[in-house]
């Protein structure tokens, strides 16, 4: 008998084991697969060719995002410091320096300014990079999601 309820203790432990690994597993995949639809959406935002596709809604770059495959044309990532016209922004390959220039167009909904930049903003970035320094000549703020 005691034999028989200690079975049953073990079947429960490993089946509550496997539903609250499964759940957790889960909300990982969701995270990863939220993070893949984004950077498809700015993909095929910017197009194949990493050039803005014509007539495209809020389509502003002349080059890719982040992890596009179109090296050296853009980046999106997070605003970690704010030098003068330099910021240093995190993306998921490196830490890039960005130069700000009086060409820069910097975006909201309306026209923004380098002093709309805030440490902590994600932005997308379209510009030429050379080794780890980047002139913008458009910058997008991410708007926070809830």
């Amino acid at each position: 008998m005691k034999k028989n309820i200690l079975w049953i203790v073990l079947a429960v432990v490993l089946i509550v084991g496997a539903g609250v690994g499964g759940y957790f597993f889960g909300l990982e995949q969701g995270k990863a697969q939220a993070a893949n639809v984004r950077e498809r959406f700015i993909a095929e935002r910017l197009g194949a060719t990493g050039q803005a596709a014509q007539g495209t809604p809020g389509a502003m770059f002349q080059g890719g995002a982040g992890r596009t495959g179109v090296p050296g044309r853009g980046a999106t990532g997070t605003i970690k410091a704010i030098n003068g016209n330099t910021l240093v922004v995190s993306t998921a390959q490196q830490e890039l320096k960005v130069q700000v220039t009086a060409d820069t167009r910097i975006t909201l909904t309306t026209q923004g300014s380098l002093s709309d930049l805030k440490v902590g903003d994600r932005i997308i970035i379209g510009g030429q990079t050379q080794g780890d320094t980047m002139t913008a000549t458009q910058i997008q703020i991410i708007p926070e999601t809830p």
